[in-house]
């Protein structure tokens, strides 16, 4: 009930139907359908609900159609399981991923924790030579190094750093031109 953001009573005059994003209800149906048919015994899906605002939430459908000792159908057991944090998480994750500027996540130290893949076309990389290796340090000029000494120092204490502008150099050797601004994120000790 909590999910929908409906009270039982709301719920007990709705039909699944009514509740389920336009988008998912062909498939869901067609499920049904096939419990119904014999052709499965249950089904997981994940999919939208609509809630009474109009906010769609993702839920984790599981259903079991149960049934009599002739196999007629009597009734359904069903479980929904609330994903919508999970699949938000999943979302950002892919924008993270697959975004046109080139992003990555370093640690204390300055070694690459995350990297998206259009960072690791920019250092001419692969993913696992970089995270737990390697610094973006690494990849710059003598002076740019020494500037990322000095400004991942005092980065690490005001927590925001640049745009300011380094000269990369690939691990396929070409030569580009970035310009890097940061944010740190904080735990709840600040560190």
């Amino acid at each position: 009930c909590s999910i929908l953001g409906r009270s039982a009573e709301e719920l007990s005059q709705l039909t699944f139907q009514e509740v389920t994003h336009p988008d998912d209800l062909q498939i869901d149906l067609e499920l049904q359908r096939e419990l119904k048919d014999h052709t499965r015994d249950h089904f997981t899906l994940d999919k939208r609900y609509l809630r009474p605002d109009g906010t769609a939430v993702w839920g984790r459908l599981t259903v079991t159609l149960v049934r009599d000792h002739d196999g007629k159908p009597m009734h359904y057991v069903t479980m929904i399981k609330d994903i919508t944090a999970r699949r938000n998480i999943d979302t950002l994750q892919d924008l993270y991923d697959n975004a046109p500027c080139g992003y990555y996540s370093l640690d204390a130290s300055g070694t690459f924790v995350q990297i998206n893949e259009t960072s690791l076309q920019l250092f001419g990389a692969r993913r696992e030579d970089l995270i737990g290796r390697r610094s973006p340090r690494d990849f710059f000029t003598a002076e740019g190094q020494q500037r990322f000494r000095e400004v991942f120092t005092q980065f690490m204490q005001e927590g925001v750093f640049g745009p300011e502008e380094f000269d990369l150099l690939a691990a396929d050797d070409q030569r580009r031109r970035i310009s890097v601004t940061a944010t740190a994120l904080r735990d709840e000790q600040g560190r």
